[in-house]
């Protein structure tokens, strides 16, 4: 997985303090070209390319459409065709933010907005005695409990929100397996619980649970970052998280 931002609406040249010279588009589409002559010399490996709304090429609503390249962008965009550098590499792929891929029938969603930073900004909690008081695990239980990549109502000053598109934050009743969650935070990789009330005692009880992580920034300003790798083993789509290696790599 590559998430954006490709090209970071926040950098110096971008936003005209330093001098850029060429366009965002040409930058992006530069940058796609290295993306797919890594895609075909490692042809036994799938790339998923998602956007971000710091990307200074895409446009800056959410949900956000895929990249506008070739014909497996199955989400229009609004960047002309003819301004793209067209890939050749067939293990490339484009999805929306958010989205929802499957990976040998493993479910991955992915988002790229910050909402474990926004509902932490805006939270309010008052911890009782034996409750748990791990802050980032409760912030994500908030995702996995109302099935939404952003259950935050009105959303951060960050974020573009299109109400009238907003069913495509939900999960739809297929709640992911692994939840992929682009976070300025500290990297993390923590389970949230989906609960259900059991007809017979009236109690929650646990059905599963979703493996969440953010897997941090390849890149922080002038240094090399961080990355998650993940290792799945086993089938039982229920055991996932306990049946998931989360190995977090310094570059």
């Amino acid at each position: 997985l590559q998430l954006g931002p490709f090209v970071d609406a926040e950098r110096p040249h971008v936003q005209g303090v330093a001098e850029m010279s060429r366009t965002v588009v040409e930058e992006f589409s530069a940058l796609l070209t290295r993306i797919d002559q890594l895609a075909t010399a490692l042809h036994h490996t799938q790339f998923v390319l998602v956007p971000s709304l710091r990307d200074a090429h895409q446009p800056f609503v959410y949900p956000q459409p895929c990249y506008s390249v070739s014909d497996r962008c199955h989400i229009e965009s609004h960047i002309a065709e003819a301004e793209q550098g067209e890939t050749r590499a067939n293990n490339i792929t484009m999805t929306s933010n958010p989205a929802v891929i499957s990976v040998n029938g493993v479910r991955i969603g992915i988002s790229t907005t910050d909402i474990v930073r926004h509902m932490a900004a805006v939270e309010l909690n008052s911890r009782t005695a034996g409750q748990d008081s791990d802050r980032i695990s409760r912030l994500l239980q908030h995702v996995v409990e109302q099935e939404s990549f952003y259950p935050l109502y009105p959303a951060h000053a960050e974020v573009p929100l299109h109400t009238s598109k907003y069913l495509q934050c939900m999960f739809h009743q297929h709640v992911p397996h692994v939840l992929v969650l682009h976070s300025q935070l500290a990297h993390f990789a923590k389970v949230g619980l989906i609960l259900q009330i059991d007809s017979l005692t009236n109690f929650f009880q646990n059905v599963h649970g979703v493996l969440c992580v953010n897997a941090g920034r390849v890149v922080n300003g002038a240094s090399s970052g961080v990355v998650a790798e993940l290792h799945i083993h086993g089938h039982d789509s229920c055991q996932i998280p306990e049946q998931t290696r989360v190995n977090h790599i310094y570059l």
